[in-house]
């Protein structure tokens, strides 16, 4: 088996799991799929804003300390 893990997916369900192989001859990357579910939500939009929205200001403060200096 490759470095890749194979999915598949489970009868009922829409989201794909691991399958243990040799890569994983206890099954845990399987359990810890099966665990595990991740989503983006407003929180991680607010706070990929919220960076982006400081980079910006850190830019305009170093710019404007920069034509101060340069008067």
């Amino acid at each position: 088996m490759s470095a890749m893990a194979a999915h598949h997916t489970r009868p009922g369900s829409a989201t794909p799991t691991v399958r243990s192989g040799e890569d994983d001859p206890l099954g845990i990357g399987k359990a810890i799929s099966a665990a595990t579910q991740v989503s983006v939500g407003a929180g991680l939009w607010l706070l990929t804003l919220a960076g982006l929205v400081g980079a910006a200001t850190a830019a305009l403060i170093m710019l404007s300390r920069y034509r101060a200096a340069a008067r």
